[in-house]
């Protein structure tokens, strides 16, 4: 019988690539959220948001990078939630920082349109197709 804590311990490692390279991704990671902390402000409803323009996120570095749990634009179809998303690229690009997310769409917006949008900015679903996707810088 498989243990599942140490299935997903196994597969995590796998995954996200952490083991030898964690004191690396560690500084690129805090990095990361240094800069995103300084140039973006907490939004007062919510810790864990910041915000980015017109649109705020949730995010949080997983060891070995950030995963983006939460975008929503203040005003739909005004292009903050794509200023934010490619503010967070950015960043992903100037730390060497993976980014990871669940795609799952809620409101008015599709998980398969959600989906098509994170494409459009260089995220690919994992291997079984599902709706874990990840960015690499």
């Amino acid at each position: 019988m498989i243990n599942p804590k140490q299935y997903i311990t196994d597969n995590r490692i796998k995954l996200r690539g952490f083991g030898s390279q964690g004191e690396e991704n560690r500084k690129r990671g805090d990095q990361f959220m240094r800069e995103l902390i300084a140039n973006t402000s907490q939004h007062p409803f919510n810790n864990n948001a910041r915000i980015i323009g017109n649109a705020h996120v949730v995010i949080e570095y997983d060891g070995d990078g950030v995963r983006i749990k939460d975008i929503q634009s203040h005003e739909q179809g005004s292009g903050a939630g794509t200023q934010a998303l490619q503010y967070l690229v950015k960043l992903s690009e100037k730390y060497n920082v993976p980014l990871n997310l669940y795609a799952k769409g809620y409101a008015s917006t599709k998980t398969s349109q959600l989906k098509n949008w994170y494409k459009r900015f260089g995220f690919e679903p994992d291997e079984s197709g599902a709706q874990e996707m990840t960015r690499k810088p």
